[in-house]
This record gives C-alpha cells, sequence and structure tokens, in this order.
C-alpha cells in the first residue's frame, strides 16, 4: 500500500472514531429531524450519561488529528496544478478539522453546565443559564468559523478540480466535503426515531468518511 492511500485510510480511521464520539455526546433516541431543531443537539447534552460526555469529548480530541493524513491526500492530489492551489485547500481543510479539536474539547464542559442545572437548587440556575448561554455563543462562533473554512476549502478543491491539472478525476469537483455535508445532513434528517437521533450528530464526521473514502477510491483508480 503506497503512502496516497494510507493517508486516506487513516482519514476515514479519523472521521469514523470521530462520528462514533458525536453520537456518544450528542446521540438519543429520536429522529434525525428532532436533532436538529433541539440547538444543533445540544439539548440532548443535558440527558446523556456523563460517562458519555467525556468518553465522546476525548475520542473527538484524540481521533481528529488523524483526519490530517486525509488533508495531506488531498494536498499530494492537487499538487500538480500547482502549490498555489494545493496548499490554501489544504489550509483550509486542515484548519476546520483542529477547530473541530477546540469544539469537541468543550463538549464535556458544556454538557456537565447544562445537567447541573437540573441538579442545583433554584437560585444557581440563573448563573447556570448565563454559563450556558456564554459557551453557546463560543461554540457557534468556532463552529461558524470551522463551517466557513470547510465551505471555503470545498470551493477551492471543486475549481482546482474541474481545471483538469490534478490527480482526481473530474467527477470528483461534484463532491466536495461541503456538499456531501449537505447530502448527509439531508439523508439524515429524514431517518426516523431512533437512528436518526444517533446518526444526526455525527453529519460533519460522516460526510469526510464518505469524501475520504471517495478520494481514496479517486486515486487508486
Amino acid at each position: 500500500m503506497n503512502d496516497l492511500l494510507a493517508a486516506g485510510l487513516w482519514g476515514m480511521v479519523g472521521a469514523l472514531v470521530m462520528a462514533v464520539s458525536d453520537g456518544l455526546l450528542l446521540g438519543t433516541a429520536r429522529s434525525g429531524w428532532a436533532y436538529y431543531r433541539d440547538r444543533l443537539g445540544r439539548g440532548s447534552m443535558g440527558q446523556v450519561a456523563v460517562w458519555r460526555l467525556y468518553v465522546g469529548s476525548g475520542l473527538g480530541v484524540l481521533a481528529a488529528p488523524l483526519q490530517l493524513s486525509g488533508v495531506w491526500q488531498v494536498y499530494v492530489a492537487l499538487r500538480p496544478a500547482g502549490e498555489g492551489v494545493a496548499r490554501p485547500v489544504a489550509f483550509t481543510f486542515a484548519y476546520a478539522i483542529i477547530l473541530g479539536i477546540a469544539i469537541h474539547a468543550t463538549f464535556a464542559l458544556m454538557g456537565r453546565v447544562l445537567q447541573a442545572q437540573a441538579q442545583v437548587g433554584v437560585g444557581d440556575r440563573p448563573l447556570l443559564a448565563q454559563m450556558d448561554r456564554q459557551f453557546e455563543r463560543f461554540w457557534l462562533l468556532l463552529l461558524g468559523v470551522a463551517a466557513l473554512s470547510l465551505v471555503v476549502g470545498s470551493g477551492g478543491l471543486a475549481v482546482a478540480v474541474a481545471g483538469g491539472q490534478t490527480l482526481y478525476p473530474g467527477w470528483m469537483a461534484w463532491l466536495t466535503p461541503a456538499g456531501l455535508f449537505l447530502l448527509v445532513m439531508g439523508v439524515t434528517a429524514l431517518l426516523p426515531r431512533p437512528g436518526g437521533g444517533y446518526l444526526a450528530p455525527a453529519v460533519h464526521n460522516l460526510a469526510l468518511l464518505l469524501f475520504f473514502l471517495l478520494s481514496t477510491l479517486a486515486l487508486r483508480g
């Protein structure tokens, strides 16, 4: 197995473990649509077991760097089009993944704050509610920057592949991480209870898993 294919496989392993960590953190028995309507699933962290919060958060932090191997594969595949093309695309994808590490690191703390609101006296709840709102704003900021990075990188990837100078076949221009994210989100939103509530939280990492798989198959062929 050459280094390019091995990098894709490691990227897939990272995305798969990340998807499992998402399910541990946010998964509950409900439909996918119900998950998306519930503060992007944050509300479910107040219901899951404490061990799931810590294991899910830890798995995400440990597994996310493996996805950088998949980004390296993309970089090598784009390099024939020039370093000025390959480096910005790889950087934006890597940046999004690094932000994902920070996001996963906050989940355990946010979940414990949500759970504490139901356990403390009435007088302490306003303070915890304020902390929850502050955490949510911080989380949404990181999520927004990561999403923007993913969209920018996907746009650059699509343009580069469409130019015909990369190692990718032309059809990969239509299968960017951002495009696959929308596809997987649409599918998981339609999934009924209980599976939808466990797969919808992993939409981002399921999309990356699919992308790394398609990228590896395209380069192998």
